[in-house]
């Protein structure tokens, strides 16, 4: 078994660009710490595996096409199953495709300030081919050792009152505040890769948080990865490579909200720059004091495999009601007043969504998850902000193994929210908010266990 670690700048150069995961348009040439591509390539006799995690919002298909047409400059030979691109979930990050620029208004023009999303995303493509690059070039026999971190990141953001709506981001404080909707992350799962010379060369770290600490900054940050990047290079050396994976957390954030102490709330520890040093730090002590807390090594002839899989998801429906009701709205709503006629900004997002959906009258959005078996542990991908539920169901499928569940890689579906959430309703749960509604879910954890099944 064969493993290399590789890593690039995709700091985007050449002028301003938009940043990705607000409402309003954020344009800056700022930069706080650089964004990073990184690649880990894993060969043995039966299989590759080549999975590229970036510091970026999210991965369009666009992109993901794109870069792997670069990655293949790399590798002429790889193979569409064998490329998997994921994304942290930074908020600072440029756009890399253009119909991002989609607003809440059916707007589509981009900031004329700022550089092309085209061009972001080529240079996002040439940045991650070199990360392959580097990657491969430091192929070398390796062993891997496993460890379970079980502190806490990523916490529920969704509070559920006792009329039966649900708030991300709610206030608990409220004397109707009844629960938070989910569970909170569970634990950071770690994979310590070393060469024969017993040389730490790279890290995969898998965390239920996404990293969105720093989320309305007007600078380009790798959020709490950059913080985790620096605190460890001076322990473990900048030649070791940290492999940022995002854990299945759409109804998840570093946001804590019931687990709030007044001393940290006083210091800003749970929102901006002093969020993402303390969140980053949390990580990096995790990882530091992991790696002599081995559960498992693999070494020698491991059992390697690699697949993917096409689904045609189920697009969310929308009622001739409903579109009667989007029409309306969207004909009237400069002749109401905020009493008269809620104008949210939900309900110009659900009003353009439903009308383009009716009128386009998609059933099926297709799209890939990916998986890769190594030893007891299965890496699974899905292209969604996915609720921790979904991932839950799936973990406790696989008994028998350690399930690194990734979200945000190959395409950007949205957040796939439970039938509960729709229930309560608010952001992440209208049908503006994902393509799928809840029977994407179930279909979902059905491809994906059948996928890693048909591996092991």
């Amino acid at each position: 078994m064969k493993i290399g670690f590789g890593q690039a700048d995709i700091t985007p150069k050449g002028g301003k660009v938009a940043l990705l995961g607000q409402f309003e348009t954020r344009v800056t040439d700022r930069v706080l710490d650089p964004l990073y591509a990184v690649a880990m390539v894993i060969l043995s006799d039966n299989a590759r595996t080549v999975w590229v995690s970036a510091d970026t919002c999210e991965i369009f298909e666009g992109t993901s096409l794109l870069t792997f047409e670069a990655v293949r400059k790399v590798i002429p030979d790889l193979r569409e199953e064998e490329f998997v691109l994921s994304a942290t979930h930074i908020h600072t990050g440029p756009t890399l495709w253009p119909d991002t620029y989609l607003s809440l208004t059916g707007n589509r023009s981009e900031p004329k300030e700022a550089m092309p999303a085209a061009e972001c995303n080529r240079q996002f493509a040439e940045g991650v081919a070199q990360a392959v690059r580097d990657a491969m070039d430091n192929l070398c026999e390796a062993r891997a050792e496993l460890a379970v971190a079980r502190v806490q990141t990523g916490v529920s953001r969704r509070v559920c009152y006792k009329d039966g709506t649900a708030q991300m981001y709610g206030d608990a404080h409220r004397p109707d505040f009844l629960k938070m909707e989910g569970r909170d992350g569970g634990p950071m799962q770690l994979l310590y890769v070393y060469n024969v010379q017993d040389e730490l060369t790279g890290i995969v770290a898998n965390v239920p948080c996404t990293a969105q600490c720093d989320e309305n900054a007007l600078y380009m940050t790798a959020d709490y990865w950059g913080v985790v990047r620096e605190r460890l290079a001076p322990e473990l050396g900048r030649n070791v490579k940290i492999l940022p994976l995002c854990r299945s957390a759409g109804d998840l954030s570093p946001h804590h909200i019931v687990d709030r102490v007044p001393m940290e709330m006083a210091e800003g520890c749970y929102h901006g720059r002093k969020c993402s040093l303390f969140m980053g730090e949390l990580v990096a002590d995790a990882i530091l004091h992991h790696q002599k807390k081995i559960l498992i090594r693999y070494e020698g002839r491991v059992r390697h495999a690699q697949g993917m899989r096409k689904i045609d998801f189920p697009v969310w429906q929308v009622t001739e009601a409903e579109y009667k009701w989007a029409l309306e709205y969207l004909a009237n709503r400069d002749n109401y007043t905020e009493t008269g006629w809620p104008r949210s900004l939900f309900d110009n997002a659900n009003a353009h969504t439903r009308k383009q959906r009716y009128e386009s009258g998609d059933k099926l959005y297709p799209s890939r998850i990916y998986a890769a078996v190594l030893g007891d542990i299965v890496f699974l991908s899905n292209p969604f902000e996915l609720y921790i539920e979904y991932a839950d169901r799936i973990r406790m499928a696989l008994k028998e193994n350690v399930v690194f569940d990734t979200e945000l890689s190959y395409d950007c579906l949205g957040y796939l929210a439970t039938p509960a959430a729709v229930q309560g309703g608010h952001y992440s749960a209208n049908i503006f908010n994902g393509v799928c509604a809840p029977d994407g879910g179930e279909l979902l954890v059905q491809e994906s266990i059948d996928l890693a099944k048909s591996l092991l």
